[in-house]
């Protein structure tokens, strides 16, 4: 008998059994299904069946990339020197100001000062992990910035009894980005050591005083010191340890935007807040065993483009969705010595802040001396999608516009799930493919597709009417601009055709009339036409189909115009649009359509 080991179903196990009873002279003309043997068959279908599950989970679970269970990742995760994150507070800057007592020239805003954050008429606490000094203005008053995070303080100690301890938090909503570890010699001193997270610390020596966190398999959190021989100092035994952090609520915490004062010290007087975001979840286990890797590829230092790409979006996770980075040499026009990264940041972060952290926490101590990191914002580009689909109504009794929801539905949550982030390429086929399993009576479809760069006119107007308002006395500014812009596509554009245009763009005022620019059929050269299709001007820059670009020269836009001018051209491959960098791909929901068409071919005639 032979029964392989990956077969896993009851049913074929039983099978294998029986026939090789029946093969065997002892039970060659048994009734299995009628006689007592039949149940024996069952148990033993059902412990091989079951240690054959067993040894699968277990061979599974013995590497990262298929363990389905947190225990397992979190193992594998930590062989690889590599720490999931916690949950993490959401965090605002409070803009305040406090009236201090006479003659103070500074006031101190101390650890734990509470405010009440509203999120949806919910109110959330926040508080101050450190203390902050803010000295007193020529106005008599204290004005400045203080950083607030969502949570509940917590406090826990410990006592080393023994020379290797466990000390476990038993909390599953802990911030460890705002864990601080106290030794005091005993439980009588006053005085204490502060120990420090090992992910904040460049460089350890042997008076070194550090701490790691790490996750339990049940969830809860442990604080680990150094054996006193290789990672700097650990606790002595009758030493007490002191552990203090906030127990978060996550994500709950994010958009709060007014914030009270809880029990007001000095007139402390809130004057303005940045809305609270970077909560996030517990990391899941899926993100584990993406990172988990490619935190030790990077071996925490920054060599290499992929090393700032694993770092920073470990350690930054909260305050972004997605993060790249590039070498100058591959940059365009490239430039040597220098790393670029472009981070897309979640909603309500203040994106110039979170680049002067990472330089100081960051690059700064772990980057080549020669390198410089130069942060870029993120290029998006709009991909216009217009679909067709046909339906058989005979199948099915929903209307034709409830198919058109459906579609449009579809075409959303796509780009929503597998666009919007770094790297991520656009495949034609998987959608359409979306879209005919979306119901019988769907019969085909078909998509073309464009691309489209987005200019902000309104920019460009208002830096025209400041400075001519500046240095013009009783002149009204000019009503229009005269600019060159140089729009990049991130991939080959279509060569010029006879019958179509390849660029085209969004209405705008010339010369007092509406005016578009498309190229001249047949040709890479660019020229203005009216909305009667007329030219009025036969040259205004041309495009390149193999660098991705598109270049107006000299383009005249008066007001009236549209706040966005809008500029389109069709890739040369419709079925894969790879951008490269920091482009991002997004779905332009103003130019798609969907159009559904009744297929009355398929409705039989009666002879």
């Amino acid at each position: 008998m032979t029964i392989k080991t990956s077969d896993l179903d009851f049913i074929e196990l039983r099978k294998s059994l029986k026939a090789h009873l029946r093969k065997s002279g002892t039970f060659s003309d048994y009734n299995f299904e009628g006689s007592g043997l039949s149940a024996i068959l069952d148990v033993l279908a059902y412990n091989t069946h079951l240690n054959g599950l067993t040894a699968n989970m277990a061979i599974n679970e013995s590497f990262l990339s298929s363990s389905q269970i947190r225990a397992s990742a979190l193992a594998h995760a930590e062989t690889l020197g590599y720490t999931p994150k916690s949950k993490v507070g959401a965090s605002s800057l409070l803009t305040v100001s406090i009236t201090p007592a006479a003659g103070e020239v500074e006031v101190t805003i101390p650890e734990g000062h509470e405010f009440i954050g509203q999120v949806d008429d919910v109110g959330y606490i926040f508080r101050t992990t450190d203390p902050t000094t803010i000295k007193v203005n020529d106005d008599g008053l204290a004005v400045g910035l203080i950083k607030v995070s969502e949570g509940r303080f917590r406090r826990r100690t410990f006592q080393v009894d023994v020379e290797y301890s466990e000390y476990v938090i038993p909390d599953e909503d802990l911030d460890a980005t705002t864990l601080k570890v106290e030794v005091f010699d005993n439980y009588t001193s006053d005085s204490s050591t502060s120990y420090l997270n090992i992910d904040s610390v460049s460089a350890i020596n042997d008076n070194s005083r550090i701490f790691f966190v790490k996750e339990t398999s049940n969830g809860h959190y442990e604080i680990l010191f150094s054996d006193g021989n290789v990672l700097g100092q650990k606790p002595k035994v009758g030493s007490k340890i002191v552990v203090t952090y906030l127990k978060t609520s996550g994500t709950e915490g994010n958009g709060a935007a007014t914030f009270t004062t809880k029990g007001v010290s000095q007139g402390l007087e809130i004057l303005s807040a940045t809305r609270s975001a970077g909560g996030s979840a517990k990391e899941s286990l899926e993100s584990i065993k993406l990172n988990a890797p490619r935190g030790f590829a990077s071996q925490r230092r920054l060599v290499t483009a992929e090393d700032y790409t694993s770092m920073i979006s470990n350690k930054y996770a909260p305050f972004i969705n997605d993060v790249v980075a590039w070498g100058g040499n591959d940059n365009v026009p490239p430039e040597y010595g220098k790393v670029f990264v472009s981070l897309n940041p979640r909603f309500g972060i203040d994106v110039d802040a979170l680049h002067t952290r990472i330089k100081d926490e960051l690059t700064s101590n772990l980057s080549i001396m020669s390198i410089d990191t130069e942060f870029t914002d993120p290029e998006v580009v709009y991909i216009t999608a217009t679909t067709m689909f046909n339906i058989d109504p005979t199948i099915s009794t929903e209307t034709k516009e409830t198919y058109r929801a459906r579609v449009e539905e579809v075409i959303t949550d796509h780009f929503a799930d597998e666009m919007n982030k770094f790297n991520s390429s656009f495949r034609r086929s998987p959608l359409l493919s979306k879209i005919d399993d979306l119901s019988p009576a769907i019969l085909n479809s078909k998509m073309s597709i464009s691309s489209q760069s987005r200019i902000n006119i309104r920019v460009l107007f208002d830096e025209v009417i400041a400075y001519n308002s500046g240095i013009t006395v009783g002149l009204l500014p000019e009503n229009f601009i005269v600019r060159d812009f140089d729009v990049n596509f991130p991939f080959l554009l279509a060569a010029p055709d006879k019958d179509e245009h390849v660029v085209t763009t969004s209405a705008f005022r010339y010369n007092g009339k509406n005016a578009v620019v498309k190229n001249e059929l047949g040709s890479y050269r660019l020229q203005i036409f009216d909305t009667d299709g007329n030219v009025i001007l036969s040259n205004v820059g041309s495009y390149d189909p193999a660098k991705g670009t598109v270049n107006l020269r000299g383009l005249r836009i008066e007001e009236g115009t549209s706040d966005t001018l809008r500029v389109n051209a069709v890739p040369a491959n419709q079925s894969t649009i790879k951008p490269l960098r920091n482009y991002i791909l997004r779905l332009d929901t103003i130019g798609s359509s969907v159009t559904a068409n009744v297929e009355t071919d398929t409705i039989g005639v009666l002879l």
